[in-house]
């Protein structure tokens, strides 16, 4: 009964390794690109406030800040962001990367929000 158990418990642990270990072959479809954004101070959320709105857009998983790019002047923060997403569809990239730059130019506050023109894929055999 003893070996039995352990036997069990072996194969299972073996399965959850397999589980944990990161499969090769899969590809996210995650891209990335850049934006420069003014956001007013007076109008609409603070910087957090509005990378929180820019989080919350569908497709996007992640918004940072580009190190050491953040300004500000009595009225406005400017920064430059760097934006991941996944595609709603690995066959119309362009089509999401245009709706995402869409619905950021809606945000309040964001008084000018600039695409860099600097689309790449970073996940998946094609990334750089």
């Amino acid at each position: 009964m003893r070996t039995r158990v352990l036997n069990e418990a072996k194969k299972h642990m073996v399965s959850f390794r397999n589980f944990l270990e990161e499969d090769e072959d899969y590809d996210e479809n995650q891209y990335e690109f850049s934006m420069n954004v003014v956001i007013n101070k007076e109008v609409g959320g603070n910087r957090e406030q509005t990378f929180a709105e820019l989080r919350a857009i569908d497709d996007i998983t992640i918004v940072k800040q580009e190190p050491h790019s953040g300004t500000e002047d009595d009225g406005n923060y400017y920064s430059k962001v760097i934006i991941r997403f996944i595609p709603e569809s690995v066959h119309d990239v362009s089509g999401t990367l245009r709706g995402i730059i869409d619905r950021v130019s809606n945000i309040t506050g964001l008084v000018r929000a600039t695409y860099n023109d600097d689309l790449q894929k970073i996940s998946g055999p094609e990334a750089e």
